[in-house]
């Protein structure tokens, strides 16, 4: 039973691990033709509608870009405050992943088995 177990849940991490390696292949086989069809469209699009825009919304816009630029952090994400309650908490599911496989692990004192 325990090998018939141990078999099934390598071939479902198997069978994710081709999943997720095929869904990231996916992207970079894309056409690029077809990309740069999709990226000459959309500048095209943006050039328009900066041509149609007047002068007092190109202003606007102009003034939140800056507003913007001076709020971004340049610091990585790693380093903001975000970014280590990120790291922290992705040690302590891995922790928590590693400690419950252990303790899975341990023989089942059952009256029944």
């Amino acid at each position: 039973m325990r090998r018939a177990a141990h078999l099934r849940t390598r071939t479902i991490t198997g069978a994710l691990a081709l999943v997720f390696g095929l869904t990231a292949a996916a992207p970079l086989s894309a056409d690029d033709a077809k990309f740069a069809a999709a990226h000459r469209s959309l500048s095209a699009a943006a050039g328009a509608a900066v041509a149609r825009a007047t002068p007092a919304s190109l202003a606007l816009a102009q003034d939140s870009a800056a507003a913007n630029a001076s709020a971004a952090d340049d610091r990585s994400f790693f380093r903001t405050t975000k970014g280590k309650v990120a790291v922290v908490l992705f040690a302590a599911g891995m922790g928590w992943t590693i400690y419950s496989t252990k303790k899975d692990r341990d023989p089942v004192k059952s009256p029944i088995r």
